[in-house]
């Protein structure tokens, strides 16, 4: 591994460094802010007005890759924007996921603790199914096909996220298999000004944040930077681990939740260009040291720079507009792996180490000239590259000196867990909107993908939305979707947890949807979604036949999945908004029918927004999971059921531009609990988060 502090910051940078980037950056612009024009707000001010109407009418670009209202997009979608995060209180980007109808948020036992993001039931070990944008630009570890570890975009930086449900490989390719995930940053005319921001709160949580935006010269400005570093909950009790309860085992005791976070965006569009750099350094903890077993030292370090540039031509001739686009994404990360802990008497220690280098380029056009068509085409290329590196102090190819003492580097060597690899991708694309009578639209588009190690893959995609009348707007869509094995899929190796298999194949899927939107008045929306899908070739890490404990990479299973989707949005008074949704999933092995293991069969949400007295509101959310089956071979009782309430109260205008919040998470402290993975080995699952208090204090200027 070329290492990050050497080649591009220092490990103290990745903690500092941010800071010191944007002071003098800071000292620099104030006197050109000083003297400039205000920027434009009437963006953000629209944003903060919204009713019901408007906000079923935002432009998404995540389904076609052509802004289009949520209502006529040839998908399943959902925006949340940056004021509806700040309403409900949430403070991660995982929070805010919670609040979308099939999407359920857990921590993965098996993948060192990183959040899951599990939609309509589709899920593995890894959670390489749901993918991630910043900005239109993809953030994937090419070594897993996760999202990159330690990642979190602060919802400081976030403008909106767009969310689809479903297929989209037919717009993005790769990886967006089960639903894709847009953060957009936004740009400095709707920052509006400054803000600075903090939050203190349980589990010694604290999260300070700054940013600017707007307008100077007809430059579009926009940065800002976030630190959140948390203790962790001391309470989430693990009573029997893998090594038992009681010496040598650390149980009973706590997870390993810490975290330190420094995030960084800035944001540069100027005429026809537009540039954006985001970076995030994190060092957390890993919950448990991997081998499900309570450990002292256990971290993840991980680095991430990721930049894109974009120049758009409307009307380079007539009707045409040309879309140009590159991006970069470094990724640089270490999983420190303390597999017991020191009571035990074996200081077994794997440090495997990971540099990712992701660049592509892709040329589009849009050709709007014709009655009636919206024709896009698109050409790009992807290359992946990562480099490893390995450190640890027992198994294949450590010297008997170092047997339990200092580890050593494997780089180099046939005992390494995972050789460089690299790994090129070119592709093209076609999509045709055609409003082929009054309201009626077919979108109909295909993809075709060619991957350097294992061939071509075209997956086809058609939408027909019909308004069928002035209050009810009917979707009936299908798409394929597909997703590579990962690096580590094909090539993981002298590994004590995971090994790869080179003769794996892609996972691929047909999903079926039905979505309706009923709008009687404008105070309230109504949508229901209908599916189905079929999965095949899914990959998972099946576990080696006895003694062996390793698992190993197999296109292992075909999967069937159906299942029904019901949200509300309700104006119930002029001060008081309702928002709730109900989902339920049943997805099962295609040959045996057992439903897949561990994901919910219903999740529930319900939101209640109050505004009272002059610049006052209360926020409160109820959140419901329920029927999640064990794997066959996991003879524990089936995981319970849950529900829990969460509250945030506001005052805004407080002195001026000054804002203060006070929120309580899990109001009644109940025994929130995500399944561990079989065979059980810690048997009483993960607990979550106890009752948490924070209070926040921000001020615009």
């Amino acid at each position: 591994m070329v290492p990050f502090c050497t080649s591009v910051l220092s490990r103290q940078w990745q903690r500092t460094g941010c800071f010191v980037f944007f002071l003098p950056l800071l000292a620099v612009v104030h006197p050109v802010l000083a003297t400039a024009a205000p920027p434009d707000s009437s963006h953000l001010d629209s944003l903060l007005t919204m009713d019901i109407v408007q906000l079923v009418n935002l432009e998404v670009a995540v389904a076609t890759a052509t802004p289009k209202p949520i209502k006529l997009a040839p998908a399943v979608a959902s925006v949340i924007t940056a004021e509806e995060i700040r309403r409900m209180g949430a403070t991660t980007l995982d929070e805010v996921l919670t609040t979308v109808p099939g999407l359920h948020v857990y921590p993965n036992g098996t993948n060192i603790f990183q959040s899951n993001w599990s939609i309509r039931g589709i899920q593995s070990g890894l959670n390489p199914h749901v993918l991630l944008l910043i900005n239109g630009a993809p953030l994937v570890s090419a070594q897993n096909g996760h999202r990159p570890y330690g990642l979190q975009i602060p919802v400081s930086m976030i403008s909106r996220i767009e969310i689809m449900r479903g297929p989209g490989s037919a717009v993005h390719g790769a990886d967006a298999f089960a639903g894709t995930v847009n953060v957009i940053t936004g740009k400095g005319s709707e920052t509006a000004g400054s803000e600075v921001g903090g939050r203190y709160g349980s589990f010694a949580t604290r999260n300070l944040w700054g940013r600017h935006g707007g307008v100077y010269d007809g430059w579009d400005l926009n940065f800002g930077v976030d630190w959140r570093k948390s203790s962790g909950d001391k309470d989430r009790i693990i009573v029997r681990d893998g090594l038992g309860s009681g010496l040598p085992s650390h149980a009973p005791g706590p997870l390993d939740t810490h975290q330190e976070i420094v995030s960084t965006i800035l944001g540069v569009e100027k005429g026809r260009w537009t540039a954006d750099l985001f970076s995030s350094f994190a060092r957390q903890g890993m919950g448990h040291s991997g081998l499900q077993v309570l450990s002292e030292d256990s971290e993840i370090k991980t680095a991430l720079v990721e930049g894109d540039v974009q120049y758009e031509y409307p009307d380079i001739v007539t009707g045409l507009d040309v879309l140009l686009r590159g991006f970069a994404v470094f990724n640089d990360g270490e999983n420190y792996f303390d597999f017991y802990p020191n009571s035990y008497g074996v200081n077994a220690i794997g440090n495997p180490q990971y540099t990712g280098l992701q660049g592509g380029t892709e040329a589009a056009t849009v050709y709007h000239g014709t009655d009636g068509h919206r024709f896009r085409s698109a050409l790009g290329l992807v290359a992946y590259n990562a480099a490893t590196d390995q450190y640890k102090n027992f198994g294949p190819g450590v010297p008997p000196d170092h047997l339990y003492q200092e580890p050593v580097s494997l780089k180099n060597t046939p005992y390494i867990y995972l050789e460089d690899q690299n790994r090129t991708v070119w592709y093209g694309s076609v999509q045709d909107e055609w409003s082929l009578a009054e309201n009626w639209e077919l979108t109909a588009g295909v993809r075709y993908d060619h991957y350097s190690d294992f061939g071509g893959t075209t997956n086809p995609r058609i939408a027909l939305v019909w308004e069928t009348t002035e209050v009810l707007t009917t979707k009936l869509m299908y798409g394929s979707a597909f997703r590579p094995p990962a690096f580590g899929e094909q090539y993981f190796k002298n590994n004590p947890l995971s090994l790869g298999n080179p003769d794996i194949g892609p996972e691929t899927i047909d999903t079926y949807e039905l979505a309706l939107q009923y709008q009687p008045t404008k105070k309230l929306n109504l949508q229901a979604n209908f599916y189905l899908y079929e999965i095949e070739d899914l990959i998972e890490y099946v576990p080696d036949p006895p003694p062996a404990l390793t698992k190993t990479a197999q296109n292992y299973t075909d999967l069937e999945g159906r299942g029904v989707e019901v949200a509300l949005d309700w104006q119930v008074l002029d001060d008081l908004l309702l928002k709730a949704s109900i989902a339920y999933q049943r997805s099962e092995d295609a040959d045996s029918g057992e439903p897949v293991a561990e994901a919910p069969a219903w999740d529930g949400y319900v939101n209640a927004h109050w505004t009272f007295l002059p610049d006052w509101s209360l926020d409160g959310q109820y959140f419901l999971t329920a029927e999640r089956q064990r794997a066959n071979s996991d003879i524990r009782p089936e995981v319970d059921d849950y529900q829990y309430v969460n509250l945030t109260l506001r005052r805004e205008h407080l002195f001026g531009n000054w804002e203060a919040a006070m929120a309580v998470r899990n109001l009644f402290d109940e025994d929130v609990l995500e399944p561990s993975p079989a065979p059980g080995l810690i048997p009483g699952d993960y607990p979550m988060e106890s009752r948490a208090f924070w209070l926040e204090v921000r001020c615009t200027f």
